[in-house]
């Protein structure tokens, strides 16, 4: 520097007008920058750099407030002090510092300014330190996470998003219920051309004398007579209005078109000419003039004399004869049977001819031998008459038809309810009773399997690890920064606990995790999933979620130790997280479903049994498998509800549900933590760090043996700092140090 002082100063000062002289010498002149004025630096540089030989400046340079300086400087006011064995150097620092010509580091926005000596102030220790290095430490957070909006991002809004898509599913995938009842109609089985139905057991019934017969009981005509009715068998076709004309039954129904006026279903009628339309339309009181003393004689059989095949699987029948057909109007085939003496060897002989057409028959006017034949008929006598009926009908069914006995019995209801109906109820085939078949209550092992197999639970727990699985990660982004930057290194030389810098971080990291856990468990309120909101469920799950963030956040402490990008540990953490977490729950889940496909198979359930107490270790799967567990327990209680098992539901809050996971954590968050604390004092390295190895002087310099020599007497009393027996050891392959 050759110029003028005034002028320098005057074009600093346009620049940056806060700017002030601090030092001048022959060859140099120091100036303090304000760090607020940092936006004016590259203009301010640039007028520097033309105005170069008009300033006579040869150059210029930055420096920054170095710690020696101000150590110095603290030193150098605290030996001035009266009662410097009393007072303390205290140390301000703001935004609104000043610094020597720059500003500090691009990573701080904070710098280091003059110090000053307060010798009125008491020093701060104990208890009322530890608040205030808390507090320094939790306002740091703060500042952090305010100036990091990606870091909030990824601790709400993932979390958030993860979790309503979980919900979404569950909510959209098909539900766990019960198959709907199926209505029982012959029209159910898969027939070629038509269903037959053997009607036989009439013949039977003219053997005995008319007087004999009830007075309110149908007879086996009237039944028989049903079949032909417009309904047909069974309740498939039923007319709309009982009092219909018979002329319009007779001459709409003939048409597709029209049926909808005559059926109440709907029922799309047939027109072939082999329906009898004129049997259909008369009414019950038209046969009771045949006489019921002619016995038909039977001339040929329906069936001939058959052998057993060689596999005597089948029999084999050389020939038989067809009885009369007809047809009805649900397009089914009555065979007229009747004359048959021995009904059970015809359907015995014809199983073979009608394997795919035939699953039933009726029998009318059947007598039951045991009860007398001056057992009470008439009307007086209901009750009597409840206990035993002289006069019965009997149906045969083919198993191999599914539903076949209930459908049968339902055709035989409905020839009963029609051929008992009076005069003044109109047309019987307006009336009919309709059957439907509902599923059977399977076994608990089966509907559990059912349930595993179906329930989105699974889905749901998955989702939920991996949304949380992002928050602890987010954590260590902090922890990992101030350790690469020596950050927290310069905080422990000031004089920072380690214990209260650790715990302080986990409260602040822990109400950090309140944000997502909250909004986890507002969602699952939200979509009101029953197995997670109501009753104990709903603290259940609030249990689940408090744990897991005591647990999962000393566990990714002792990582921050490890790495030195905190991208790197945020990935690295994540992976760990959703690996634990996912495929523990998977691997459970699967070994859960072979067990209940093969229950007899001891081995595998204990294996399985031990898998899931080693899986207990990791927090993402006591958090996942805690919200499983919970719904397959809200499905069982259900389940028990129902059967009226109410002395087999149980509370969440049991060991084998919600309580084992909840201490896991516990246990997995007390140790993770203790462990923090090991790594940061590192106690457990006091065993395997060698001692200090014998120093040799053997070619020690003289000048420095005799610098050694005035340090270990104290010789030397102008020194500010003097460090004694100070070695470094170096690290190689053949030896470690």
């Amino acid at each position: 520097w050759m110029g003028s002082k005034n002028d320098v100063t005057s074009t600093i000062t346009q620049c940056i007008p806060q700017a002030y002289l601090k030092e001048e010498t022959r060859k140099e002149l120091q100036y303090i920058l304000p760090l607020k004025s940092r936006h004016s630096f590259p203009e301010f540089f640039s007028i520097l750099d033309s105005r170069k030989e008009s300033l006579s400046i040869s150059g210029y340079g930055l420096q920054d407030v170095s710690l020696e300086e101000v150590f110095l400087k603290v030193t150098e006011q605290y030996k001035k002090s009266p009662n410097a064995a009393e007072t303390e150097a205290q140390f301000n620092s703001n935004n609104e510092g000043q610094e020597n010509t720059t500003e500090t580091s691009s990573t701080s926005d904070s710098t280091a300014t003059t110090s000053t000596l307060n010798t009125n102030q008491d020093r701060v220790t104990g208890t009322h330190l530890y608040a205030k290095q808390a507090l320094s430490i939790i306002i740091k957070r703060f500042i952090f996470n305010y100036r990091n909006m990606r870091g909030l991002i990824t601790q709400i809004l993932l979390p958030a998003f993860f979790i309503t898509v979980a919900m979404t599913v569950a909510l959209t995938a098909p539900g766990f219920a019960d198959p709907p009842g199926i209505l029982l109609s012959t029209s159910m089985f898969s027939h070629l051309n038509y269903l037959y139905t053997p009607v036989s057991g009439l013949n039977n019934y003219k053997l005995r004398n008319i007087s004999q017969i009830s007075n309110f009981n149908a007879n086996p005509y009237d039944l028989y007579k049903t079949i032909d009715y417009p309904s047909g068998i069974g309740s498939t076709c039923l007319l709309n209005n009982p009092y219909m004309n018979e002329t319009i039954l007779k001459f709409e129904n003939l048409t597709g078109s029209s049926c909808g006026k005559v059926y109440h279903n709907d029922f799309i009628s047939y027109s072939e000419n082999d329906i009898n339309w004129s049997k259909m339309f008369e009414n019950n009181q038209t046969y009771f003039n045949q006489s019921y003393q002619t016995i038909v004689t039977l001339s040929d059989k329906y069936y001939s004399p058959c052998q057993c095949s060689t596999s005597q699987s089948r029999f084999i029948c050389p020939s038989f004869f067809k009885p009369e057909s007809h047809r009805l109007i649900t397009n089914d085939r009555t065979l007229n049977i009747t004359q048959e003496q021995n009904e059970i060897l015809y359907y015995l002989y014809t199983t073979d001819n009608h394997r795919l057409d035939r699953y039933g028959g009726l029998s009318f006017g059947l007598i039951q031998d045991y009860i007398p034949n001056d057992y009470p008929i008439n009307k007086d006598n209901q009750i009597l008459h409840k206990l035993a009926v002289k006069n019965i009908a009997r149906i045969f069914t083919n198993h191999k038809g599914y539903h076949s006995l209930p459908l049968y019995i339902n055709i035989m209801s409905n020839a009963i309810l029609r051929a008992n109906l009076p005069f003044e109820k109109g047309l019987p085939s307006a009336y009919g009773i309709t059957t439907f078949n509902h599923p059977m209550n399977e076994t608990n092992n089966m509907l559990s399997t059912e349930y595993i197999l179906q329930r989105t639970d699974v889905v749901i727990s998955i989702f939920i690890i991996a949304a949380m699985s992002f928050v602890p990660a987010s954590f260590t982004l902090f922890l990992v920064y101030e350790r690469a930057t020596k950050s927290k290194h310069i905080q422990y030389i000031n004089g920072l606990f380690p214990l209260v810098y650790w715990s302080t971080n986990f409260i602040w990291d822990l109400l950090n995790y309140l944000l997502p856990a909250t909004c986890a468990i507002v969602i699952l309120r939200l979509f009101n999933v029953p197995a997670y909101v109501e009753g104990e469920n709903f603290l259940a799950v609030i249990s689940l979620f408090l744990m897991y963030g005591w647990s999962i956040i000393p566990v990714m402490y002792p990582f921050s130790f490890r790495f030195s990008e905190p991208s790197n540990a945020y990935i690295f953490l994540i992976v760990i997280n959703l690996f634990s977490g996912i495929t523990c729950i998977c691997t459970s889940f699967f070994l859960e479903i072979f067990i209940l496909g093969n229950p007899s198979t001891s081995t595998l359930s204990i294996i399985t049994n031990t898998m899931k107490k080693i899986f207990k270790i990791f927090p993402n799967y006591c958090l996942g498998r805690g919200l499983i567990d919970i719904g397959y327990n809200d499905y069982h209680n259900s389940f028990y509800k129902k059967t009226g098992l109410n002395g087999r539901i149980h509370t969440p809050f049991i060991w084998d549900i919600t309580i084992s996971n909840l201490v896991s954590m516990a246990i997995c968050g007390f140790v993770f933590w203790i462990l923090t604390l090991l790594l940061e004092y590192r106690s457990f390295h006091s065993s395997i760090i060698p001692d200090a190895l014998p120093f040799s002087h053997l070619d020690e310099d003289e000048d420095v043996a005799q610098i050694r020599r005035q340090i270990l007497n104290k010789t030397i009393d102008d020194n500010i700092l003097i460090m004694s027996n100070l070695s470094k050891c170096y690290h190689t392959k053949k030896h470690k140090k």
